[in-house]
């Protein structure tokens, strides 16, 4: 959790949160009412933005990582002839093998 906070992703995000707060907040102050609503909005914008940006940084970073620790397995499965077993082969090749009853199944069993 450290980590996290301490990283420029973070810390940028907290930033830009901070300054559309601030800009949300001085926008009250401001005689004008199209200025005051303005920055309000635009506050609000950069809040937002900050927030979003930072949750799909994290986001990438994360599927990244974890696309870095999964190997890519894939099985091609021929079937190109009708008939003479092909349908077996490919079950076979798709399904794993059921495991074999020992004698302690096979009493229960009884």
């Amino acid at each position: 959790m450290k980590n996290k906070l301490s990283s420029r992703k973070f810390l940028l995000a907290v930033g830009g949160s901070a300054t559309g707060i601030a800009t949300m907040i001085s926008g009250i102050s401001v005689p004008n009412e199209k200025a005051m609503v303005a920055c309000t909005v635009i506050g609000g914008v950069m809040t937002a933005v900050s927030i979003v940006a930072y949750n799909f940084a994290e986001a990438y970073v994360d599927g990244k990582a974890a696309g870095a620790n999964t190997t890519n397995t894939s099985t091609q499965i021929k079937a190109d002839t009708i008939g003479s077993g092909a349908t077996e082969r490919v079950i076979n090749a798709v399904l794993p093998e059921p495991p074999k009853a020992t004698e302690q199944t096979q009493g229960e069993a009884q």
